[in-house]
């Protein structure tokens, strides 16, 4: 039986992601697993299309959008614990 905190394999998963601590992570949802995937799924379908609109920012200049969209980036990968990101 699956556990809410800790679904079987769903750590080992993550662990194996390179630049993210798990731990880190799972500190911010007081060790619930399940919660801290969503989170994960959530930062990914919210941040996937920052690196072309950064490019597009830093393209015509656009200071105030670059440190905009570096800010919004960094503090969402922080607190899922991607460190390479953050």
């Amino acid at each position: 039986v699956e556990s809410r905190r800790t679904p079987s394999g769903a750590l080992q998963e993550l662990a194996a992601v390179p630049g993210l601590e798990v731990a880190q992570g799972l500190a911010m949802t007081a060790g619930d697993a399940v919660l801290y995937r969503r989170l994960l799924d959530l930062f990914v379908d919210t941040h996937a299309q920052d690196p072309a609109q950064l490019a597009r920012a830093i393209a015509v200049r656009d200071l105030d959008q670059v440190k905009a969209l570096a800010h919004g980036l960094k503090s969402s990968a922080a607190s899922v614990g991607a460190t390479e990101v953050a």
